[in-house]
């Protein structure tokens, strides 16, 4: 994962964690590494980005 979304593992750490909201580049590359579709919804204090995963 790290490797794919060109990511540390402190940076995925943070993430998981809710440390930080990643940028609509950043959660682009996330669903790429992820095989995933990404939605972001900008709304101030509440953005935030949804991964779902693509069937297969």
């Amino acid at each position: 994962m790290t490797r794919r979304a060109e990511l540390t593992r402190g940076r995925i750490a943070r993430l998981e964690l809710g440390g930080t909201v990643p940028t609509p580049d950043l959660a682009a590359r996330l669903a790429v590494a992820l095989d995933a579709s990404a939605r972001v919804t900008p709304d101030g204090d509440a953005s935030g980005v949804v991964l779902t995963p693509h069937a297969g």
